[in-house]
């Protein structure tokens, strides 16, 4: 069953819709099956020419995602071109013009990051951050994933991932194109769009790690896992601690030393060896 996530956008009548109480410095309208945007006062500052619209106009600094299907051909060796109706993408700034002009077929939205990875069926992967600017040229990487929390994985090789000794190798960069791992693992499990702490990376031989990216450190497979049981001792420990100290002012009570300043039995018997009396040789 399908479920409504916060992408998720509700079709409502402009009649029902109070377009003052909306953040959005833009808002989507749709006519027909074509999408554009209004401001506020219901003035159409973008029409509606795009087929698709896969983001918001929160600001005016936004950048949204919009697309057109257009109709493709493929060359066959033993038969003739077959056609598809397929999306292409494009960059779209709150004034209307375009920071990248729809003639992609993949733009991946940014999580936590700060560049916008580009898909090219005729010129490959790239990437460019907010201003247009390319970090990453077409043709360095055969596969170039989206940037989450400022890092991407890329691949060389182009046969499928999912073979048995493929070949391939990957790596990952970070948002100024720098290679955080070099592309020389034979796997890098995907964490875009994970929501992970760090991700596996596993070396042609087999041997298994940990990428964090917290530190952006590679650590021994099973490093989270050591953590994860060295906290939950840790609190444990610290429980066990606070009830056995709220669960022991009994035996001195009656003191001053108790009563007035809080000091727990076990408090006296560690720091006054036993005499609540001593706490008056406190210099």
């Amino acid at each position: 069953m399908i479920e409504l996530d916060y992408n998720t956008r509700i079709l409502v009548s402009q009649s029902n819709y109070d377009f003052e109480k909306d953040k959005r410095v833009l808002i989507p309208f749709q006519i027909g099956t074509k999408f554009g945007f209004v401001n506020k006062y219901k003035q159409v500052v973008i029409p509606p020419i795009f087929d698709i619209i896969l983001d918001d106009f929160h600001n005016e600094r936004s950048l949204v995602r919009v697309g057109k299907y257009t109709a493709k051909a493929y060359e066959r060796k033993s038969a003739s071109p077959s056609t598809s109706i397929m999306p292409i993408f494009g960059l779209l700034k709150a004034d209307g013009s375009f920071l990248v002009p729809i003639e992609y077929e993949g733009i991946s939205k940014p999580l936590f990051s700060n560049c916008y990875t580009l898909r090219s069926l005729s010129k490959g992967y790239s990437v460019i951050d907010f201003q247009g600017i390319e970090i990453v040229p077409f043709g360095k990487y055969n596969y170039i994933d989206g940037f989450d929390t400022g890092l991407a994985r890329v691949k060389i090789g182009t046969t499928t991932n999912g073979l048995a000794d493929s070949g391939s190798l990957w790596g990952i960069i970070d948002e100024g194109g720098n290679e955080n791992l070099k592309p020389i693992y034979a796997n890098i499990w995907n964490f875009y769009d994970k929501n992970r702490m760090f991700t596996k990376v596993v070396q042609t031989d087999g041997k298994e790690f940990e990428f964090h990216f917290r530190d952006r450190a590679l650590k021994y497979s099973g490093y989270q896992r050591d953590k994860d049981k060295e906290f939950e001792q840790d609190m444990k420990n610290y429980q066990s601690l606070k009830e056995y100290r709220e669960g022991t002012y009994e035996e001195f009570n009656g003191s001053y030393a108790q009563d007035v300043m809080g000091y727990s039995d076990q408090d006296i018997n560690d720091a006054f060896d036993g005499d609540p009396d001593a706490y008056w040789n406190i210099d």
